[in-house]
Order: C-alpha cells, then sequence, then structure tokens
C-alpha cells in the first residue's frame, strides 16, 4: 500500500524539521570565509564566554596538524576519543574564537575529506569537521557562509550567489561547494559538474543526471522530501585508468573520478561513470529515504549495484545481453569470498556488494517463481514503501523476507534466504546455489572464469599461505606479481620481496590452477615454492585451504 498525502507530507515534515535548532543554537554561529589564495577562516561566535570547544568528530585529530589557531590563549588538546580547543591556565575566555587552515584535500581515515578540490578552482567544504559544543553547550551547527565575487555557493538543495546564515537540521554535515560553476537544475535535484570534466563525460551527465532521479522517482513509488545536491568532480592525474570514488549524506552525493582514461569516450568509461553515479543515486531512497537496521548491508549496497545494472541497461549504456556477464562476475565473487559462512559472518569487505547483488537476483527468480509479475524495482518500491509506512523508514532482513512473502514466495524460500543471509549451520554457497536452481535459475558449472576472478583465486591462495606462515597474519599488494611486506615476529617474511609464481605457475593467469595446487599442498601439510627476481622460497602449509568452487555460467 502507498503512502497517503498525509502520509507523505509527515515524511517531508520530519526529514525538513525533525532537529529544529534551539534559540540557543540559533545565537551562536561559525562564519566562514575564504581569506587568501588556498586558505580559510572559521570564527566561532558565542553567547557567551568560553573556554572549551569540543569537536565530535576526531578525524583521527587531523586539525592539530592542519589548523592554526589564531586567538591568543587557546589550543588543541585530546580528551579520550575527542578533540578540544580549549583555553590555557590563566587564559581569558573568549566570546569569538577563530581558527585558520589550508585546502586540506588528503584522505582521512573513515572520514570525510575536509575539501574536494575540483579541477576547475572550485571547493566543496565538509561542514561537519567545524560543528563543535561549546562548554558542553548544545553543537553549533548554524554557519555564516559567503561566496566570492563571481562565485556560487550551493549547499543542500540551493544556489545563492550572496551570503547565507544555513543551519544543518540534521546534524551529520554536508559539502558546501564554492565555485563558478553552473549547476544542472531540474525539479528533482540540483548537480554541479566540475568545468575540468572531459566534454564528452558532461554531455553524458546532463542527460544522465535528471533522467536519473525521474527513473527513481518513478520506480521506487515516492518521491524525496529534498531536492539533492550532486558535486561530480574530476582530478588529473598522471595514473592510468579509470578510478572513481565518493559516497552520500543526507540529500547529497558525492562523487569524483580521476585518471587518464576517462580523457577519450569508450564504452568501458561510459558504462563505469553511469554505473557509479546510478549506484549512489539509488542509496537516497534505500538509505537515506530509508534505511536498513543491523548489519546488513548488503541490502543497500547490494541492491543498489543490481539496480544501477538496470539502469544502464535502461539508458543503453551496454546491451541486455552483457548483463548476463555482469551477473555472473557478482555471483562467482560471492561464492568464492563466502567460502560457507554466512553472508552476515563474512568480513569480507566485497560481501555486501556482491551477495548483495545475487540476493537481489535471487529475490527477482524468486518473484517469477511464485507467480508475481513484479521486477526488482517494484519489490524495492513495496519495501520502501512499507517501511515508510509501518516502521519510521526503517528495514531488516526480517522486514524483506515479509515483503517477498507478501508477493507470494514460499516459507521454503524466505527460509533458505534466512539461511544464507543470517546463517544456521549449514553452508551458505551450497545454500544460495540449491535457493537460485529452486526458484528458476539455470545455472551450469565449467569453463568461463573471468581473469580477475582467477587473479582473485590466486590472491586468496597467496594469502593463506602467508597466513599460515604469519600466525594469520598477511601483508601484500599487486596482481600481476605480488609484492610482499615485512611482518614481525614472521621469519619467511621478515623482509620484503616479489613473488611472481607459485609452485611454478605465474601469479597473473594461473590463479586456478595456483588455487588448487595450495589447497592439494596445505590439506597433505607439504611445501609450497615462491619464486621471483631475487626470490626463493619454499613454505610450508598444514592448514586447509577451503576447497575451490566451480565458476557458474548463468544461462
Amino acid at each position: 500500500m502507498k503512502p497517503t498525502i498525509t502520509r507523505l507530507v509527515l515524511i517531508a515534515l520530519a526529514f525538513a524539521g525533525v532537529a529544529t535548532p534551539t534559540a540557543a543554537q540559533e545565537a551562536e554561529s561559525i562564519r566562514v570565509e575564504r581569506v587568501g589564495p588556498d586558505r580559510w577562516r572559521a570564527t566561532y561566535r558565542l553567547s557567551a564566554p568560553t573556554a572549551v570547544l569540543e569537536f565530535q568528530r576526531p578525524a583521527t585529530f587531523y586539525r592539530e596538524q592542519v589548523w592554526t589557531v589564531v586567538t591568543p590563549g587557546y589550543a588543541f588538546a585530546r580528551e579520550g576519543d575527542f578533540q578540544r580547543l580549549q583555553l590555557s591556565d590563566g587564559g581569558e575566555a573568549a566570546r569569538e574564537i577563530v581558527v585558520e587552515f589550508g585546502e586540506f584535500t588528503e584522505n582521512l581515515v573513515a572520514e570525510y575529506e575536509l575539501f574536494v578540490a575540483f579541477a576547475d578552482g572550485g571547493r566543496a567544504l565538509y561542514t561537519g569537521h567545524l560543528y563543535a559544543s561549546p562548554d558542553g553547550r548544545e553543537q553549533i551547527r548554524t554557519l555564516e557562509l559567503s561566496p566570492d565575487a563571481g562565485e556560487r555557493l550551493v549547499i543542500r538543495g540551493g544556489v545563492h550567489e550572496e551570503a547565507l546564515r544555513w543551519t544543518d537540521e540534521y546534524g551529520d554535515g554536508t559539502y558546501a561547494f564554492f565555485g563558478s560553476a553552473t549547476p544542472i537544475e531540474s525539479e528533482e535535484v540540483i548537480a554541479v559538474l566540475d568545468e575540468g570534466l572531459p566534454g564528452w563525460l558532461r554531455d553524458e551527465f546532463d542527460d544522465w543526471i535528471p533522467r536519473l532521479f525521474d527513473f527513481y522517482r518513478d520506480r521506487f513509488g515516492v518521491p524525496l522530501p529534498w531536492k539533492p545536491l550532486v558535486l561530480y568532480g574530476f582530478q588529473r592525474g598522471d595514473e592510468e585508468g579509470l578510478s572513481y570514488g565518493g559516497g552520500t549524506l543526507t540529500g547529497l552525493i558525492q562523487l569524483t573520478v580521476n585518471g587518464d582514461g576517462w580523457s577519450t569516450p569508450s564504452d568501458d568509461a561510459r558504462t563505469t561513470a553511469l554505473h557509479f553515479v546510478a549506484h549512489e543515486v539509488a542509496h537516497l531512497w534505500n538509505g537515506q529515504l530509508t534505511s536498513n537496521r543491523g548489519s546488513d548491508s548488503w541490502s543497500h549496497e547490494g541492491s543498489a549495484d543490481a539496480l544501477a545494472d538496470l539502469v544502464i541497461v535502461e539508458f543503453g549504456a551496454i546491451p541486455s545481453a552483457a548483463l548476463r556477464q555482469r551477473r555472473e562476475t557478482a555471483l562467482n565473487g560471492c561464492l568464492l569470498r563466502l567460502g560457507g559462512r554466512s553472508v552476515r559472518a563474512s568480513r569480507d569487505s566485497r560481501v555486501p556488494y556482491e551477495c548483495g547483488y545475487v540476493i537481489a537476483l535471487w529475490t527477482e527468480a524468486a518473484l517469477e517463481q511464485a507467480g508475481s509479475d513484479a521486477d526488482l524495482l517494484a519489490f524495492w518500491e513495496a519495501l520502501v514503501l512499507n517501511a515508510l509506512d509501518e516502521n519510521e523508514g526503517d528495514y531488516d532482513l526480517e522486514r524483506y523476507l515479509d515483503v517477498l512473502a507478501g508477493f507470494g514466495v514460499d516459507d521454503a524460500t524466505t527460509g533458505a534466504f534466512r539461511a544464507a543471509i543470517a546463517g544456521d549451520g549449514g553452508d551458505a554457497v551450497e545454500t544460495i546455489v540449491r535457493g537460485l536452481r529452486a526458484s528458476g535459475v539455470t545455472l551450469e558449472t565449467g569453463h568461463g572464469a573471468t581473469l580477475a576472478y582467477r587473479r582473485e583465486l590466486a590472491r586468496r591462495a597467496f594469502a593463506h599461505l602467508m597466513g599460515a606462515a604469519c600466525g594469520g597474519r598477511f601483508s601484500y599488494s599487486g596482481v600481476e606479481r605480488f609484492r610482499t611486506y615485512p611482518i614481525d615476529g614472521c621469519e619467511p617474511f621478515a623482509e620484503e620481496m616479489t613473488i611472481e609464481q607459485i609452485g611454478g605457475l605465474d601469479v597473473g593467469s594461473e590463479g586456478a590452477a595456483i588455487y588448487d595446487l595450495v589447497a592439494d599442498a596445505c590439506q597433505a601439510g607439504e611445501t609450497v615454492a615462491l619464486t621471483g627476481p631475487g626470490t626463493s622460497l619454499d613454505l610450508l602449509c598444514d592448514s586447509p585451504l577451503a576447497s575451490r568452487p566451480p565458476w557458474y555460467s548463468l544461462r
């Protein structure tokens, strides 16, 4: 059942004012201004003389190296996991505390970058790093922002050419863009594209972004209660290939591409770019308007990948026949990474994506097997509306399965989903394979493994060898050859080395044979030869390695 008009109004009001700032918060603010080339100033305007500003995001304490305290008597300090700007003994508390900082763009561990630099000179500043609580009072998250002459300020659904006083009603921070780029604006979205982007990619996004939001709005069955901002940056670099990264915040998608592979249009570049943005836009519905509870990231990450693949077919970026290959890659990657464990029990960072994708395919097959004409997007429309109507926008595994059952999927099938995801003591790989086949998916075993998959087999076999020798620890990098890094207390890998062959087989091309060789040797407690430039090492392995799953083809 779709929400009533009253329900949709309540949803919008919740997003617009669920954390309305108090009078005290409105009275205190942070003025942010550019004071020179690559130099910014933040002035904390306080309601009373203040001895301590405590930042809610420690962000690896980077402020100690990057920020300069201008106001006399204050210095950075740490209080447990929090970072503070506090008055020294004998100092006089101030009602304005001033700091300055450069345009620091380096990656922060598990955090948003302070600045995202655009190739055209634009800058996006993450506001959350500025929020602070003065002397234990409520956190200040009201900002006074001013674009320079000739610039635009774009922040959460609005474009401004003059000074703006803005309050973050959600409290999780967002990116404020300062620059000369002209935004793309429709009823559904505002997008800022780096003017340094290759022209062909800008042209594609001019077309794609409004269409994407219309497509998802129609198929998810509910509009977003805010107008999202998409920031799409470009960083020039000497590296080859198609690199990209980004993420989402409330009402915002921040994306960056880099590498010279984007300079020339190609089918691969076009597909990668569209999939990238389609994945992140899907999260506005399945991760922000609604969100999963607990540790089930497979539900929003895997579905976003699966939905993005449907988009790239719908938009003509790949032929429908290529979709089968992408699905096969996800299926086999999932089964390999699980190694028999359930989806929830796995600690592999790719499992939520690849196994979540497989669960999405299984969902669609189960719907068809049950006689429903609903596709994956129709299922997600039902799940989103159910979560909004009945559970304040939250969903979990049980709600997912309840919605499946509502389409007529039987108890045996939903039970198999639960076993594969949450675990019931059985082998999750076998459960998934049996479940797909029972839902009408034709799986054939045999040849067809991709080079990337074979290389992953080699990586997993080598990680097992290294871990067996070093008490479960391993440290290496590479694809066509492995470069190891010293591990304290592990004699075989006390020094850096390069490995090109394992058991006489090439790391870059013979991964399946390497995996089988290592599995057999470890089962028998035998040695395995590792060789490379200046390296010859016979490594004993007596820790069993799980048998290699077959490559499954979809038909």
